[in-house]
């Protein structure tokens, strides 16, 4: 823990212990690339990076990218409730068109649905909520039935089945390859002058002004 709290000793224990897979957060990584000198240091036993808990701004995973040119970087995604239940394997960024990267495709163990404030399925391209079955799933919130309650769903993919879909309150829309582009949270919106607005998207903006590094 100790470690984990400065970019510089992290980027340290890496090189010395000769780390192959490393997953963290994109803050983390974020940091090791701007004041720990990731790409200054000798990785050869560096294999895959992988990243998970936020979005990673595009202009500074292209950043990490830089740095570690031989190494895969894959973006995972999955509320506690659910585990990691998506994957996106990140590509050569350079021709990369969009403003962020996908959060990915179903794990082997999910299945994903993106639906309405109805529970409807949208059609592909249209923003929903994500709701996630599968193994992973957890059974509930400890002595809180009522919390639980609201947490899921029906299974809707397959309505024969006693499982049930976590509402994981999370807006996406799926694209015609499977992956999942992700647009924020439900809860996270505010309506300006009658128009609904994800606040995240507005940190994006922010990011596109040359200069700005956070937001």
């Amino acid at each position: 823990e100790e470690t984990v709290r400065f970019p510089m000793t992290s980027a340290d224990v890496l090189e010395q212990e000769q780390i192959s897979i490393w997953y963290s957060v994109p803050g983390a990584l974020r940091r090791m690339v701007r004041m720990g000198r990731l790409a200054e240091r000798p990785l050869p036993a560096l294999r895959q990076v992988l990243f998970a808990g936020e979005v990673y701004p595009l202009a500074e995973l292209r950043s990490l990218q830089a740095a570690l040119p031989d190494v895969g970087l894959l973006n995972l995604y999955g509320p506690t409730e659910t585990n990691v239940c998506t994957w996106w394997p990140v590509p050569e960024l350079r021709a990369f068109e969009g403003e962020q990267i996908p959060i990915g495709f179903d794990c082997g163990s999910c299945e994903g649905l993106v639906v309405d404030e109805e529970l409807h399925p949208v059609p592909d391209g249209s923003v929903g909520e994500l709701l996630v079955r599968g193994g992973t799933l957890m059974e509930g919130y400890w002595g809180d039935p009522e919390r639980t309650a609201r947490a899921f769903a029906p299974d809707l993919l397959h309505p024969h089945l006693p499982d049930r879909m976590y509402r994981t309150g999370d807006l996406v829309s799926r694209r015609p390859d499977g992956a999942y582009d992700f647009h924020g949270r439900r809860d996270h919106m505010v309506k300006v002058r009658g128009y609904r607005i994800e606040l995240g998207e507005i940190e994006a903006a922010l990011l596109r002004i040359p200069g700005i590094q956070e937001s």
